[in-house]
């Protein structure tokens, strides 16, 4: 032990003591101090938090006769943090101890704890033992027990047990020690802390031990150094007060006194008080999660086996069945309501309470709800609302008045079934990490609808559900989205996550918000694969007259918004890169491509976040899953914290275990099941050994104790099934792979084992609908489908297969192996040929299309049309990629057509070989969206007289801000695409009349031969074509440099016509060709001198080439022209930008906004570079921000901004408008 350090006028540690009243405790501790602690070593700094009870007087007076003691008074009760950090601020000494003033130390205390710091430099914080006046334990470190149980803190180990027992006089390291009494470098307290403020006088200390740990530092508790703790004596002493006369006055009640009037009064203040208390924990330990959930793991089994002393670990299974709150929004709806309460009171054996929120119903639902609760009211409460509140708050006000250790929220449109809580709630018993589980139903989106179900509760739900209950026992299913009709989570992850975002309304993405909450914290939402529940659905929407599609469209607008935009806070941005980066390796693998899911997680995980484990783990279950055994052990050895996660643990021991390191994983297999005493990791490892030994009954004895352990477990049933292949059993082989896939869909090991043994034509039968099942909650998983097409080739069954194969296609690309299968699918059924019932009643419809190597997006293309279509035919035009070869694995007629530079005469080839009743026109590049299917079918299929074509809308997704550039409003989720898109439309529906061919070489229509045969081209409103076209810069840029060539060439050809002047002056400006735009432009004005187009464009070329002044003209004449222009009120204002007339620039965005309300985004950008330039850098920071959460892309805008200030010579205006930008979270380089 080093010696002392001598006295000198800077002690070398400084005793920091928070007091609140207790005078009498902080005299004993003060005069403890003087006795027990070397002269000259301390120097003590009492903060006083407004004390009343005459603590100010007296230290005051000691103070000024002790040269070691110094005292502050602050004249609010700031708490224990803010007083600890204040004390800190006024220390001198190069050490910090942190004391409680209901202490007394003890000879040599504060030596020794001096000794280990200065001899230990690992070491971050170290505290003494604290015992009881009665020489019990008080604190001798802090140890966690099942940390994902409901309101679990850490625990005092070997609270209250006598001080000199062995076990608590064993200095050691642990997770956290009290901040009671702890010493620390002043200098790494506020490197690493201070204390967090925002604990309200709970939990700050073991926050700070993290702090400290997640830097490396160890947390010691040193058991030489003793300090007596009366314990927590001023944070109850209120409480206690109020006890002590509440039994007083019970008391006196009890023995025939009159009631004391002051006893309601003191009961009411007693249960506050007790609930104040509860809230404030739960929000402590909340914040605490929040921080560090992460890096909690269970430790207490770790120190009672070191100290012999196992029994004291307690398996959680012989816990009583929890309470489950299952809360109920309630809007009108009764008959609803009525009967999923009936069917819950008839189909539900847990403990359960029912509590009902109604947002202002007015069809007698409330006085039924009062009824019910009046009959039961153990069991059931009610909350009203006088209006409409919306369901996340509603929720929110149910969750609040939960009391259960499990939260369910429920749709009043459910009918649920029988054993369906208990399957829920089996989900959790074997998968700590569980976070939100829901079950599959008739009727919602996603994959949790399943198809083929009962659409009504009275054609049999509960034969159905108890079907599948039998057949899919333990079927699990992870899925980050689990929809809100039904939800169940714990009392954890609520403290956790919090509540659910109430800026979502009536209803819509609150769900989805909050299954993405949880799974950043860590947690993984799942769906019971054997639960059914049946949901009428949207009923409240419908019988409220809410316009359910606006809601969902608005309410995808506030999730994108609030989680696109870019998140500054370290901890939040960290758990959005690793959940990111882990669903992205996931993706990548279900498509095959795992080299690239390893790269991934190496380059945007692990070199951004190195401490994260589960990056490792990935990769090792990767390269485990490829058979790569040793790279999995190399990964996993060197990861960090590997005794903390349980998953790393196991796959060591698995990758050890195939590699005969039977020690290795043996102990790997032990150190995994003591984290996770219910998960079978040991004799699954005991399996995989016994395997490697050839002991296939051994092994299956190992293999069948881990399903009895967890009926869930997949690599349970795979280690049966190939215990059983290697006794040559292959009949019981394939029925413990069937098991496996079961339980687990997405189990490779499964699916390819199940495959193999599929002998016979049952088998095969039965391997193609679990591979169909698996599909519907996978469909991107390449191995899966590939295995499917092979049953189905094998069953010859070639129109299923070659469904598949062009499903493929669109999912993985058409690759010249994948289209050869689909190709040799195809000719035995020949192309596709038009029904002769669509023929019969003249609603046959024949896509036409044009195509030149477009094998990369025609699979999309034609999977989206084959729907809607009868008959494709495809005309091209010298293709080389194997786009002719997909067009026929498809189904289509290809014929063949020499390019000539005419577009039109292409599309016309096409036309020529269409034998339907319609014509469809569409690029490779477009889709129509399964949402409009119906409204197609409806436009071919209605009676009329006479002919008619249809005009639709296409929507051209872009990442640039253009001309007529439309925000995404959510309508179609699935095929919207990049930043947003522009409106155009023409005829794309017409009739099969050889009379109706395209005109023009380029931006060929049909149109104008419509117009002749005065055919009528209403605009169908309830179709879109979807392009994304515009999205590959370099397709596009040669696109526009071929239509400048064609153009050239049709203006010759014209002889200088208006049209082909205008055409060309638009293509010029395309390729960048400003001189010979604005020429152009010039030439087509005295054809039409009031055209604002024209004027618009010449205005935008002269921009482009720095002419402010001409450009002012030119886009102010437009605007005289259109008042209604937006896009040239935005380039106006610009201009007036670059010609240094900012607050010109202002008062002519505010002035078009103040008019017409206008939320177009170049205003926005306009005025940011207008406010930056005005010296208003955070206005301009502002406009930025708003235009980023609307998930615009807007970098090449402020850069092509920058570059024309610092041509005319304003570069601190360039750097204030980059500035401003990049701060509000702009990515320049292109991106936002």
């Amino acid at each position: 032990m080093n010696a002392p350090r001598p006295h000198s006028a800077a002690p070398a540690v400084s005793i920091v003591i928070p007091v609140h009243n207790q005078l009498h405790f902080t005299r004993q501790c003060l005069a403890s101090l003087e006795k027990g602690t070397e002269p000259g070593l301390f120097e003590v700094v009492v903060i006083d938090d407004a004390s009343h009870d005459g603590t100010e007087e007296a230290l005051r007076a000691l103070a000024d006769a002790t040269p070691w003691l110094r005292y502050f008074r602050n004249s609010v009760n700031r708490g224990f943090a803010a007083s600890c950090n204040q004390g800190a601020v006024l220390a001198q000494g190069d050490y910090l101890l942190f004391l409680n003033n209901d202490t007394m130390v003890t000879a040599g205390w504060l030596s020794t704890l001096v000794a280990v710091l200065e001899s230990r430099p690992d070491v971050g914080i170290v505290g003494p033992k604290l015992v009881f006046p009665d020489d019990t334990i008080q604190h001798c470190g802090k140890v966690w027990g099942d940390h994902l149980a409901p309101r679990s803190n850490p625990d005092h180990l070997y609270y209250r047990e006598p001080a000199d027992a062995a076990h608590v006089n064993r200095s050691r390291d642990y997770q956290a020690i009290t901040g009671a009494c702890m010493l620390l470098r002043r200098a790494e307290f506020f490197r690493y802390g201070p204390f967090d403020e925002q604990y309200e006088n709970g939990w700050e200390d073991d926050d700070l031990c993290y702090a400290y740990r997640e830097q490396g530092l160890r947390i010691h508790y040193c058991a030489a150094a003793t300090v007596v703790h009366f314990q927590s004596i001023s944070l109850n002493d209120g409480l206690s007060q109020e006890e002590r006369l509440l039994k007083e006055l019970s008391g006196q009640a009890a023995a025939g006194a009159p009631p004391d009037p002051r006893l309601p009064g003191l009961y009411q203040k007693v249960e506050q008080r007790l609930l104040g208390i509860r809230a404030r924990f739960e929000r402590n330990r909340s914040r605490f999660f929040d921080k560090w959930g992460r890096r909690v793991f269970r430790d207490d089994y770790r120190y009672f086996q070191a100290d012999g002393l196992e029994e004291r670990f307690l398996d959680v299974g012989r816990r009583p069945l929890p309470l489950v709150s299952i809360i109920i929004l309630t809007i009108n709806q009764l008959p609803y309501t009525m009967e999923c309460v009936a069917s819950i009171q008839r189909h539900t054996r847990e403990p359960y309470e029912l509590i009902f929120i109604d947002n202002g119903s007015t069809d007698g639902t409330v006085p039924w709800l009062r009824a019910l609760a009046a009959r039961e009211p153990d069991t059931c409460r009610v909350i009203e609302n006088s209006a409409n509140l919306g369901f996340a708050k509603g929720c929110n006000q149910g969750l609040e008045a939960a009391q259960g250790d499990y939260l369910l929220l429920l749709n009043n449109d459910v009918v649920v079934t029988e054993g369906w809580l208990s399957g829920l709630l089996d989900c959790f018993r074997h998968r700590p990490e569980t976070g939100i589980v829901g079950p599959l139903t008739n009727n919602i989106s996603g994959i949790q609808r399943l198809p083929g179900a009962p659409p009504a509760p009275r054609d049999g739900i509960d034969e159905f559900a108890a079907a599948l209950r039998a057949r899919f026992a333990g079927r699990r299913i992870y899925n980050r989205r689990i929809v809100g009709f039904c939800m169940l989570f714990t009392r954890d992850l609520l403290n956790r996550v919090g509540y659910l975002d109430d800026s979502f309304g009536n209803g819509n993405f609150e769900d989805d918000d909050y299954c993405l909450r949880a799974e950043l914290e860590g947690f993984r939402n799942l769906i019971a694969g054997d639960v059914f529940i049946h949901h009428y659905g949207s009923v409240s929407f419908r019988g409220n007259n809410l316009d359910y599609a606006q809601s969902m469209a608005g309410n995808r607008g506030v999730f994108n918004r609030k989680w696109n935009r870019t998140i500054t806070e370290p901890a939040l941005a960290r758990k959005v890169v690793t959940l990111k980066t882990l669903e992205e390796a996931e993706r990548l693998r279900r498509l095959g491509r795992s080299n690239a899911a390893v790269e991934v997680l190496l380059k945007d995980g692990i070199a951004q976040i190195p401490g994260e484990m589960f990056f490792y783990c990935t990769i090792a279950a990767i390269l485990l899953e490829g058979g790569m055994a040793a790279e999995a052990l190399q990964t996993l050895r060197p990861a960090p914290r590997l005794d903390e996660t349980p998953w790393a643990l196991y796959l060591l021991a698995q990758a050890a275990g195939l590699l005969a390191q039977e020690g290795v994983a043996r102990d790997a297999a032990r150190r995994a099941g003591r984290c996770h005493p219910a998960y079978p990791h040991l004799h699954l490892i005991r399996g995989v050994i016994a395997l490697r030994h050839g002991e296939p009954a051994l092994a299956a004895e190992a293999f069948g104790a881990a399903a009895a352990m967890d009926p869930s477990s997949p690599d349970a049933f795979c280690g049966l099934a190939q215990a059983a292949e290697a006794a040559n059993d292959r009949g019981a082989a394939f029925e413990w792979y069937r098991r496996a896939c079961i339980v687990d869909p997405a189990c490779l090991e499964a699916a390819r084992g199940l495959h193999r043994h599929a002998a016979g034509p049952g088998e095969q039968a039965l391997a193609r609908g679990l591979f169909e099942e698996a599909l519907h909650f996978r469909d991107d998983d390449r191995d899966l489908r590939y295995l499917l097409i092979d049953l189905l080739i094998k069953a010859g069954d070639l129109p299923a297969a070659l469904a598949h194969a062009e499903r493929a296609m669109v999912l993985f690309g058409a690759d010249p192996g994948l289209v050869n299968a689909a190709l040799a699918l195809r000719r035995p059924l020949g192309p596709l040929v038009i029904p002769l019932e669509a023929a019969a009643r003249g609603t046959s419809v024949s896509l036409c299309m044009i195509a030149k190597n477009e094998a990369r997006d025609l699979p999309r293309c034609l999977a989206s049309l084959k729907p809607v279509v009868d008959e494709i035919v495809l005309c091209d035009t010298g293709s080389s990629d194997g786009t002719r070869e997909i067009a026929e694995a498809f189904g289509a007629r290809v014929v063949g057509h020499a390019w000539t530079g005419d577009f039109s005469a292409a599309r016309n080839c096409a036309l020529a070989a269409a034998t339907g009743a319609w014509i469809l026109v569409m690029d490779a590049d477009e889709v129509i969206s399964p949402l409009d299917y119906e409204a197609l079918r409806d436009l071919v299929g209605r009676p009329r007289d006479g002919m008619v074509a249809y005009t639709i809308t296409t929507r051209n997704y872009t990442n640039k801000l253009v001309e007529k550039w439309q925000e995404q409003d959510g309508r179609y989720p699935a095929e919207e695409a990049g930043r947003g898109w522009l409106p155009s439309d023409k005829v794309r529906l017409f009739p099969n009349r050889p009379e109706i061919r395209f005109e023009n070489a380029i931006h060929e229509m049909v149109e104008p031969t419509l117009e002749r045969l005065k055919i009528p081209c209403p605009t169908a409103t309830r179709v879109v074509v979807h392009h994304y076209g515009y999205l590959d810069d370099k397709r596009q840029d040669q696109k526009k440099a071929l239509y400048y060539e064609i153009g050239v060439k049709k203006l010759a050809e014209s002889g200088g016509s208006p049209k082909a002047i205008v055409e060309l002056a638009i293509q010029a400006a395309g390729i960048e060709r400003y001189e010979e735009a604005i020429e152009l432009w010039q030439r087509a004005l005295p054809y039409n001198p009031e055209s604002a187009l024209a004027y618009f464009n010449l205005g935008y070329a002269n921009l482009c080439l720095g002419r402010y002044d001409e450009a002012y003209r030119a886009t102010k004449r437009s605007l005289e022209l259109q008042g209604d222009y937006r896009e040239a009120v935005a380039n106006l204002a610009l201009i007036e930008v670059f010609r240094g007339r900012h607050q010109a620039a202002l008062h002519l965005l505010d002035e078009r906004q103040a008019a017409d309300r206008d939320d177009y985004v170049m205003f926005d950008l306009v005025r940011a570079v207008a406010c930056c330039c005005n010296h208003e850098p955070e206005r301009g920071e502002g406009c930025f921000r708003s235009v980023v959460e609307r998930h615009v892309e807007f970098g090449t805008f402020v850069e092509t901004a920058a570059r024309h200030l610092r041509q005319a010579g304003r570069g601190a205006d360039a750097a204030a408008v980059v500035g401003a930008a990049g701060k509000a979270g702009c990515r320049l380089g292109g991106g936002s």
